[in-house]
């Protein structure tokens, strides 16, 4: 039995150290405007079980996001999204004989720096700068939990694939991904408007539990070999049941899975105070009384010459 559980940690070495680093730098004295905010859209997935549309599925996340420079800022996310794919929704041919699908679960947590490629200040035009325009594009590393769901063609009962081994390997539920994405963002006064897309590529090739070669039936159970295998439970003809045998292609272990979200993000602006602004004296509005006597003009002075 294969067991690559942790392969994963050292393919993702120098991106956990980027998140570290990105972390350590996202605190700095300077920092006066913060972000706290939410996104509800959608989102799905490229892998081994073709893309459709039609199999877009919710997500949310909750984000922070600190403000460094004028250009830079630093965006935190928590998401929790679902991911579906159907072998079914493919055209005619291999993929659709395959006859597999798959439901996943992702939670996960996202550290990325912004960059602001473009600012309107005036937005309209109209000299009142209430409302502000931003695209932006963001960059960082992402930690997720996943845990692929399967089921047999023609029901409607879904079970966890990890546990049951489909090829012979116990992989991670734990991943690491590449996160790049960007949004466009309109602000009036403290409250910002927006939409925003992000891909994730990962580290991991079982997102959808597929990735290398059909196993033995003998060195399975019964119960993986149902979910592993579903070509004959299909639309296929006999002799085509060849190309699902032991040993033949079953997914593509070159290319790692990866998941995409898009939606639209509310957020408020927190504004804090640095260390000089803490040390100063509260600002006090002092009220002033004017009498008419302090605008009245000085009496005239006569001065005589003297001789």
């Amino acid at each position: 039995m294969i067991c690559i559980s942790t392969n994963w940690l050292y393919k993702g070495r120098r991106i956990a150290f980027l998140i570290i680093i990105s972390v350590i730098l996202s605190s700095p004295l300077r920092s006066q405007k913060n972000e706290i905010g939410l996104l509800v859209g959608g989102a799905n997935y490229l892998g081994d079980i073709s893309f459709h549309l039609s199999k877009t599925r919710p997500a949310f996340g909750i984000f922070f996001k600190k403000h460094y420079q004028n250009k830079f800022s630093y965006l935190f996310y928590l998401k929790n999204l679902s991911i579906q794919a159907d072998d079914s929704d493919t055209p005619d041919g291999p993929r659709k004989w395959r006859n597999l699908r798959l439901k996943n679960n992702i939670t996960e947590l996202s550290s990325s720096i912004q960059y602001n490629i473009l600012q309107i200040n005036d937005l309209g035009n109209k000299g009142k700068y209430n409302y502000k325009a931003l695209l932006n594009i963001h960059i960082g590393t992402t930690f997720f939990y996943h845990n692929p769901k399967g089921s047999i063609y023609g029901s409607n009962s879904w079970v966890f694939l990890q546990p049951l081994q489909t090829e012979n390997i116990k992989y991670s539920l734990f991943g690491i991904g590449i996160l790049n994405g960007f949004s466009i963002n309109v602000n009036y006064n403290n409250i910002n408007f927006g939409i925003q897309f992000d891909y994730v590529k990962t580290f991991t090739d079982y997102l959808d539990d597929i990735s290398t070669v059909f196993m033995e039936p003998a060195s399975q159970s019964e119960q993986t070999q149902n979910y592993a295998n579903q070509a004959h439970l299909g639309n296929i003809h006999p002799d085509n049941l060849i190309y699902f045998q032991a040993g033949n292609i079953r997914g593509n272990p070159k290319n790692k899975d990866g998941y995409f979200n898009f939606g639209i993000r509310v957020s408020k602006n927190l504004y804090t105070k640095n260390s000089y602004y803490s040390n100063r004296k509260p600002y006090r509005k002092v009220s002033r009384k004017y009498s008419s006597k302090q605008f009245k003009m000085p009496k005239a002075r006569i001065v005589r010459a003297k001789f």
